[in-house]
């Protein structure tokens, strides 16, 4: 075994493909730029539609509306690169994520000013909304889907690297928005955001490739039908157990953000300042524990790291955010510290939630080739759209009939409890596998995969996954 001297991270997948610093850097770009106009809305939307006379419901429909565009529009969107390419597509995601973010700040003055026209603006803020989140869905599953085939046997740290920058946009979103706000108005955020995001579509365009290496790789592609995967191929019960891993665990943010604003002023007794704060307390935590995570998935394997967060989390969530809160008096000190801190563990379990969760789904399937890989981020993305779509209107109609705290306690119980189930799954599966920690396994690289013809490799693949992927050596090791 002769190892190259290189950065496992930097060294892993084909050497023909895009140079790894590239891909890192246009992946780190679109998780920042996106995340930053995701939460940038989230410490004043409510404060601004409260004061235009706006039910706060629209305001959960607003952080859905990203998210169920995004759902609805993946498998579009990994048909369309099928078609023109991954790099036409993630450019054409991040315009329009640019374009509709600023349409987005001006809804109140295209309807002619602040309260004229509260249905025309509610129309456009919609509208933007579900336009940025199509820009989204184009932008993410193309760049996850370019770095799940360059980073085939690192894709856990990769994963935990974009998760540090996924973590600092929502950390800078909520206090940059206030703070732009509060010197220029309520649309200079989305200005600004709207053309960071416009800016950087352009970078996206050093990952087009050579002309000979467009041919080398679709010839490759095609050369054999049956590396070509649908979604029902890749809907294993793997992927199944940790996609709804990734939808409860993308469910708390969906559930927690919309409302916990006004939790936190109306009940912990914060300011309006404050609460930035704590946002950027919980992304922030979220996101340094991303290398951790990345490394524990490589190093353990991706799915138990992945079920296992998703319990602590749950009881996170129902022992210590739910009605315990409530024992300390509103406005103290001791509260506010209390809120801060279960915040900041939770960031941590989620991170142990999420971070992991496209390699588990990734290792839960079998075959592997790029048509595959697109069709599994794509389903990971719509798990992952799935939990932004349902929490806002779940977390809006606990906090409005049994409270924020209560409610919280209600979704916690539930994550717990399927926590509890999918962690076992994991365990029995590896067990069973006979898959050791200790080892790891060559497979093909991604593309290259010997064919599965026989019909007992096919049924095996339709079972998904005895996850034998769980883990693979970076190529400086097969070298």
């Amino acid at each position: 075994m002769v190892s190259s001297g290189k950065s496992p991270l930097l060294d892993s997948g084909k050497s023909s493909l895009l140079p790894a610093w590239l891909v890192l850097f246009v992946l780190c770009g679109v998780a920042f730029t996106s995340n930053v106009i995701i939460s940038i809305i989230a410490p004043f939307l409510p404060q601004h539609f409260e004061a235009i006379g706006v039910s706060q419901m629209w305001c959960a429909v607003m952080f859905s509306g990203f998210p169920l565009a995004s759902l609805i529009s993946s498998p579009a969107a990994a048909d369309a690169m099928g078609r023109v390419g991954r790099v036409p597509v993630l450019t054409f995601g991040l315009l329009l994520q640019g374009v509709s973010t600023v349409t987005f700040g001006y809804a109140d003055d295209l309807s002619g000013g602040i309260g004229v026209n509260t249905s025309a603006a509610l129309a456009i803020y919609a509208l933007s909304r579900l336009a940025c989140g199509f820009g989204g869905a184009c932008s993410n599953n193309a760049i996850f889907s370019i770095a799940a085939d360059r980073f085939p046997d690192t894709l856990g740290k990769v994963m935990g690297l974009n998760e540090v920058v996924i973590g600092l946009g929502f950390s800078l979103g909520p206090p940059i928005g206030t703070a732009l706000r509060m010197s220029g108005g309520f649309s200079l955020p989305f200005t600004v955001s709207g053309a960071m995001v416009f800016i950087f579509s352009f970078f996206a365009l050093l990952l087009w490739q050579k002309p000979q290496v467009q041919i080398e790789d679709e010839a490759e592609e095609v050369a054999s039908e049956e590396d070509r995967g649908g979604f029902r191929e890749v809907l294993t019960p793997g992927l199944i157990v940790a996609g709804l891993a990734v939808l409860l665990g993308t469910g708390v943010f969906g559930i927690v953000e919309p409302i916990l604003s006004l939790y936190l002023q109306d009940h912990v007794g914060m300011r309006q300042a404050g609460t930035a704060g704590v946002f950027a307390a919980f992304a922030f935590s979220y996101s340094l524990a991303g290398p951790a995570m990345g490394a524990l998935a490589d190093r353990f394997g991706p799915m138990p790291v992945c079920t296992g967060g998703i319990m602590a989390s749950g009881f996170i969530m129902a022992l210590f955010l739910g009605p315990v809160a409530s024992n300390f008096h509103k406005g103290s000190v001791t509260r506010i510290t209390y809120e801060v801190s279960v915040l900041v563990a939770l960031g941590l379990s989620q991170a142990a939630a999420l971070i992991p969760s496209l390699p588990a789904m990734k290792s839960a399937v079998l075959r592997q080739s790029p048509s595959i890989t697109e069709r599994i981020v794509s389903c990971f993305n719509m798990f992952l759209q799935s939990g932004l779509v349902i929490g806002p209107p779940v977390g809006t109609y606990f906090s409005e009939t049994v409270g924020f705290e209560t409610g919280v306690l209600i979704t916690g119980a539930a994550m717990a409890a399927y926590g509890a189930f999918a962690l076992n799954f994991a365990v029995r599966t590896m067990h069973i596998s006979g898959y050791n920690p200790s080892q790891t396994l060559a497979t093909p690289p991604i593309g290259r995969q010997t064919s599965l013809g026989s019909p007992a490799m096919r049924q095996q693949s339709s079972l998904g996954a005895p996850m034998n992927n769980l883990v693979s050596p970076s190529s400086s090791d097969l070298q």
